[in-house]
């Protein structure tokens, strides 16, 4: 029995590897033809090491195709809407999980159907509203519908139920307030849930197209799903495809970065987390 659980580990092992592998071979080849040129990218076979590597579709990308104001625009949109939508989130989903007020369960009816509406059909009135407030080529106009998360708010309720009540009492009764718990005892306690929502908005924001196309007519104020889409167009009906592939291969190079750092409290469970049910 021993080695048949030894071998059905091994098989277990090979297969997530294979899966592994099938992910990663289309990064592998953007990140090699990102630093070949145009007539070697397409080449049958492809080089997958590069014989002469070269920087010139990272030049034609940040240079030509703007990356380097869009990656502004981007990390400040990103870290506005993240500072403000994780702690909302938080915050919001914490106390619907462990206060009792007056329409708490229509509260949250209300806000579980508007997960079933599409976001794309409130763009109508809320860029009629962005436009009458002039926040047009601005980075709060930019990220002002993605403020308020449902999803958020029911992910962090979901944690926030986790906690004990008997751990937030004994708070209470050492003399902390309602504030004091949240940041003291509470927020530690969330923090792979926080690291999650993090990622998820981070990713999001990172790579939206629709809002930015609508609410942007500044070319300086452009954000990265706009300049790669302005990339992928090219000029004279030629996409120069090296430049396209080296500037998704920037894009996509933050995501990783932010993963990695968060990876671990993500993947954390309540219980490592020190919180038993």
């Amino acid at each position: 029995m021993k080695k048949k659980s030894e071998l059905k580990q091994q098989l277990l092992l090979v297969c997530m590897m294979a899966v592994a592998f099938i992910f990663l071979v289309p990064i592998i080849w953007m990140v090699s033809a990102s630093f070949q040129g145009q007539g070697q990218i397409f080449k049958v076979p492809f080089n997958w090491i590069p014989r002469e590597a070269s920087l010139k579709n990272y030049s034609f990308a940040i240079t030509v195709g703007g990356l380097k104001d869009a990656f502004i625009t981007s990390s400040i949109s990103a870290l506005l809407m993240i500072s403000i939508q994780v702690s909302l989130s938080t915050v919001t989903g914490y106390v619907f999980s462990k206060y009792r007020f007056p329409g708490k369960k229509w509260l949250l009816l209300l806000i579980m159907m508007t997960l079933m509406i599409p976001g794309e059909l409130t763009y109508f009135p809320l860029f009629d509203m962005v436009r009458g407030l002039k926040l047009t080529n601005n980075y709060f106009g930019l990220v002002l519908p993605f403020l308020y998360s449902g999803f958020g708010i029911i992910y962090m309720s979901q944690f926030a139920g986790y906690i004990p009540d008997e751990i937030l009492d004994a708070a209470r009764i050492d003399g902390c307030g309602n504030w004091m718990t949240f940041f003291r005892v509470a927020l530690p306690m969330l923090k792979s849930a926080v690291s999650g929502i993090t990622i998820l908005a981070f990713t999001f924001i990172w790579s939206e197209f629709a809002w930015s196309r609508a609410i942007i007519t500044q070319e300086k104020m452009r954000p990265l799903a706009l300049v790669l889409a302005h990339l992928a167009k090219g000029s004279d009906n030629s996409v120069n495809y090296g430049g396209l592939i080296a500037g998704g291969v920037m894009v996509m190079m933050p995501i990783l970065i932010v993963f990695l750092i968060f990876q671990k409290n993500f993947i954390e469970s309540v219980v490592s987390s020190g919180v038993k049910g």
